[in-house]
């Protein structure tokens, strides 16, 4: 069975253009490579990758290849995928809110609320 990485995976990462459309819109707002860079050099490409960026440029482009699997999901299993605009506001929220809680445990981000220190 192929790596994930490598065979089918990569497709589905770089060049469905679902993903790439996706990469697209989040490069507008993230500081993350454009797809068109990568290239199925062996099984090691996205490690290496990941490897090479800052921690937030790293966080920010594998939130963005988990949310092309999950299209790719959607669409293996006869589902609508998700608009990209759709895909777009739900990755910057939901890192959002990630970078929050980790900036503040304390706070309740379902309820907004959080402590507040005098």
């Amino acid at each position: 069975m192929p790596s994930l990485c490598y065979g089918a995976g990569f497709h589905a990462f770089c060049r469905c253009p679902r993903a790439v459309a996706l990469w697209q819109a989040m490069a507008e707002h993230w500081r993350i490579p454009a797809a068109a860079t990568f290239h199925r050099t062996g099984s090691e490409w996205l490690a290496q990758t990941l490897c090479d960026l800052p921690d937030t440029e790293r966080m920010e482009l594998m939130m963005t290849l988990w949310h092309c699997w999950h299209v790719r999901n959607e669409i293996k299993h006869h589902k609508q995928p998700p608009p990209v605009e759709a895909s777009k506001r739900y990755l910057l929220s939901y890192v959002d809110s990630l970078i929050g809680v980790q900036n503040n445990p304390g706070a309740d981000p379902v309820k907004g609320k959080q402590v507040v220190m005098w």
